[in-house]
């Protein structure tokens, strides 16, 4: 859990690697960058809030090097005052599920609408299937180290 706090993410993988697969539940990130440096994968958020730091307009920028692939799911998010921005190389494919919020000042509702719609569900139900599966085992290994009887 994050609550207002300045973060910096980075997925690292390298050649040879098999494809791997990054499952976050995050809320209330300010400003993030993220950093994908040679990760192939998928990479699923859960949850993201993203806000402005000190009420300014800004964008949670990812950066893709290095040979980087990433099918990029996000459910559930809001934006205030903020937007998303990635590279335009085909490195970084993001899909939306039920995001909200607002455009920033520089965005118009009808590009935000555009950039944040909804993904068809048969290209994103397998993603978040994992996605949902990993939140499941982290719960049960939970259980089982915490709350032994």
């Amino acid at each position: 859990y994050q609550e207002q706090s300045r973060s910096l993410y980075r997925f690292e993988g390298k050649e040879g690697l098999p494809p791997g697969r990054i499952t976050l539940g995050t809320v209330k990130v300010e400003m993030p960058s993220r950093l994908v440096d040679g990760f192939r994968g998928q990479v699923t958020l859960l949850f993201p809030q993203y806000y402005a730091y000190n009420n300014t307009h800004g964008q949670c920028r990812w950066t893709t090097r290095n040979g980087a692939s990433v099918d990029y799911l996000e459910v559930a998010s809001y934006y205030y005052m903020s937007s998303l921005e990635w590279p335009g190389d085909g490195s970084f494919r993001p899909k939306f599920l039920a995001a909200g919020g607002g455009p920033t000042s520089s965005e118009t509702p009808e590009h935000f609408l555009e950039v944040h719609a909804d993904a068809p569900a048969e290209e994103v139900r397998a993603q978040l299937q994992a996605a949902l599966e990993d939140f499941r085992r982290v719960g049960l290994l939970d259980l089982k180290l915490n709350c032994q009887q």
